[in-house]
């Protein structure tokens, strides 16, 4: 099969060096372009031994000049709207960091254009949905397995991660972390937020500069209700960054705990750990089939049937990403984290900043 030629706006910072690195190590795509800052910023770059790739300073002469099928958007939030929307004009599929944009207009307004180029892919790096432990507790969930869910606990609890911006960021666990979490509530309950009221806090040891801990009460559609309860600075029991999700049912109990995990607890009987059934319901999305699978599974002695999981299994989380869009393409179909199903979970993240800031219950319309 084709290899998929990459452009790579925002070469700095942690984020930016592991997709570079990921780029490359992947078989089914070439990096051919890498757009950076500064030249310091690429004398950081590690080395790579594949196919040599140009450099530039400059965002639109880098999308002008590169004939690249994806662009891989890693730059600051305040420049992603404009990146994305030259690089849709130029053809390209896009894969975006979250946020997608600075605000919630910008993103409505490249949810508009974006539908002006249907024969492009266009999805945000959601990349917690793609963890194993996320999609056994989905595939649960929407199999009914602990029965209707009526409510969710959903806990948060990490020390402070002092490094980059983020130590002098505006409410940072919700700013950088929380829309992981908004995100896997749409994803996990198939359903999309109505309503959020939202309260942030610092807590007396906090390092950070502003407030790193939220609770919400959160409204989500056919009256499931969350109670988000989340901290940046916590001490002592941490959870997983995916966080620690209680999903309460008629039928009992679905969790996913601070070991990832995920658990049945019945109204009577023992708890029956449901993690292994993960190989077998990936379906959709991890399935790799036709041109794609063959390249992954090439050199391996099992058929390629028998080594789907395996290979997925084997894959970083922003390499799972970019073998989503890809497989998108190949099969002519949406991806799961589209800019349009995305502005969902970043249109939580403006209300929940909304209703810190003028303290009320606020009200989702979506797009």
């Amino acid at each position: 099969m084709k290899k998929y030629k990459v452009l790579l706006l925002g070469a700095s910072g942690i984020y930016g060096t592991t997709w570079y690195k990921e780029i490359t190590r992947l078989e089914v795509t070439e990096l051919i372009g890498v757009c950076a800052s500064s030249m310091e910023s690429f004398s950081k770059l590690p080395p790579v031994t594949r196919t040599p790739h140009d450099f530039y300073d400059n965002i639109e002469k880098a999308i002008y000049e590169c004939d690249a099928d994806i662009a891989v958007i890693v730059l600051p939030t305040h420049m992603h709207a404009r990146a994305c929307d030259l690089a849709l004009k130029k053809g390209m599929h896009i894969i975006c960091e979250k946020p997608v944009t600075a605000n919630l207009q910008e993103a409505a307004q490249l949810c508009e254009e974006a539908k002006k180029h249907p024969d492009q892919k266009f999805m945000v790096a959601q990349n917690y949905r793609f963890h194993n432990h996320i999609r056994t507790l989905k595939w649960a969930a929407q199999n009914n397995i602990a029965g209707q869910i009526s409510n969710i606990l959903y806990e948060f609890r990490r020390p402070e991660n002092l490094w980059g911006y983020r130590t002098n960021m505006e409410l940072p666990l919700l700013k950088d972390v929380s829309i992981h979490h908004f995100d896997l509530m749409r994803y996990i309950t198939g359903k999309n937020c109505t309503e959020i009221y939202s309260v942030a806090y610092k807590q007396p040891w906090c390092e950070f500069r502003d407030r790193a801990s939220v609770e919400a009460i959160i409204k989500m559609e056919d009256g499931v209700i969350v109670n988000y309860t989340g901290t940046w600075s916590s001490r002592g029991a941490e959870t997983l960054w995916d966080g620690k999700i209680t999903m309460f049912g008629d039928k009992g109990l679905l969790t996913l705990d601070e070991k990832g995990q995920v658990i049945y607890i019945p109204a009577e009987g023992q708890p029956k750990v449901l993690e292994n059934i993960s190989d077998k319901t990936n379906r959709d999305t991890y399935k790799l089939t036709g041109e794609l699978s063959k390249e992954l599974c090439k050199g391996k002695d099992s058929q390629v049937n028998n080594c789907k999981e395996e290979t997925h299994r084997c894959f970083s989380e922003q390499q799972k990403v970019l073998l989503h869009l890809i497989q998108c393409i190949e099969e002519n179909r949406v991806p799961e984290t589209s800019i349009w199903d995305n502005y969902n979970s970043f249109e939580m993240q403006w209300a929940a900043e909304v209703s810190i800031k003028e303290n009320r219950p606020v009200r989702l319309t979506g797009l």
